[in-house]
């Protein structure tokens, strides 16, 4: 009796993972063959255009896909989304900006489409969005960095405040916030932490403005400027590893972070192809050629980053944070008001 009862309990057990199983497989190749019939996918993306190049390439390939693809900062693409608006149809299907309070805008006046990927369980810890009106493509770790050629170790500050002293007048440079996402983030989290009293000294110290994080450090290795007071950890990493003469400073207050979500556009002309390139970006693919290529440390929690860090250099207790919601609130007033401060120096 007990063996009967066993049988049957472990026949019903193989006939749910029967039906389940080709369900999933299904859904996916369902997908895959819908987006294959619509053979585009437009992106409007901030992403490192060297990074991005090789990600659409290898969607192409895989799927057979054309990808338009756009790449700007993420104030161009907020700028080609709000001009697209205006004139009442979005051309895009994918977006993807630096800012992550842009999505919380684009939700409430209708820009964004939901999508769950089924690479939500994946993700680390707090970067899913839940309702899935956007997804996490990339973190990005906002630090110090200077020239190895340039600057002894004995000298590199080991607070923001460091770079403060007038020592550093004329050889530092800064990603300007009115252009980039990260150093928007980097801007709020810094004046929560010390107040705008800070900006006003930093541009004492006559800051040369740069207009990508994605290509500041170049100016630390063409010889233009010794440090750069802000620039993207992941790409100086990466750098670093390939023997060019820059590395990362990571300030013992702790470095900024922040979430580089991409969506789907309402409307989308093309969304299944949409879907899956959400499903692509975010995956362990996608994010293997961004790990690889671009430095980051990655959004799935069971993927190891290309390019280790140090212990400890990237625990979320020891980050710089701010208010997103006070960040929302007072964005356009901090742009303007860094801007008007810059212009003194």
């Amino acid at each position: 009796m007990r063996r009967n009862l066993f049988l049957g309990l472990l026949i019903a057990v193989i006939g749910l993972i029967g039906i389940q199983m080709p369900t999933a497989s299904f859904a996916n190749e369902k997908l895959i063959r819908a987006a294959k019939k619509e053979g585009t996918v437009v992106l409007y993306h901030s992403l490192s255009r060297r990074v991005l190049k090789v990600v659409a390439a290898e969607f192409e390939k895989k799927y057979g896909i054309k990808v338009n693809w756009t790449r700007k900062g993420t104030g161009g693409i907020i700028r080609m989304v709000s001009a697209e608006q205006l004139a009442g149809v979005l051309k895009c299907d994918i977006v993807s900006t630096g800012d992550p309070t842009s999505f919380i805008r684009w939700k409430k006046e209708g820009v964004l489409m939901k999508y769950v990927t089924p690479n939500t369980p994946r993700f680390r810890k707090g970067l899913a969005e839940p309702e899935g009106w956007y997804t996490p493509s990339r973190t990005t770790f906002a630090s110090m960095s200077y020239s190895t050629k340039r600057v002894a170790k004995s000298e590199l500050p080991k607070s923001w405040e460091d770079v403060l002293d007038p020592k550093w007048k004329g050889r530092i440079a800064i990603v300007d916030p009115r252009k980039s996402g990260p150093a928007r983030w980097w801007l709020g989290s810094i004046i929560t932490k010390y107040g705008w009293g800070y900006i006003e000294k930093l541009a004492k110290n006559k800051p040369l403005l740069l207009k990508a994080a994605s290509t500041a450090a170049v100016t630390l290795i063409s010889g233009e400027v010794d440090l750069l007071v802000v620039s993207n950890e992941h790409d100086l990493v990466r750098r670093e590893a390939k023997g060019e003469p820059v590395a990362p400073i990571y300030p013992k207050e702790g470095i900024v972070i922040k979430t580089s979500p991409v969506g789907i556009c309402a409307n989308a002309p093309h969304p299944n192809a949409a879907k899956l390139w959400i499903d692509w970006e975010s995956g362990p693919e996608g994010q293997a050629i961004a790990t690889k290529l671009g430095g980051y440390a990655g959004i799935l929690k069971d993927m190891k980053p290309f390019y280790p860090r140090k212990p400890g250099v990237l625990d979320p207790d020891a980050f710089l944070r701010m208010d997103e919601k006070w960040f929302m609130k007072n964005k356009n007033k901090m742009m303007k008001k860094f801007g008007k401060i810059m212009s003194k120096k």
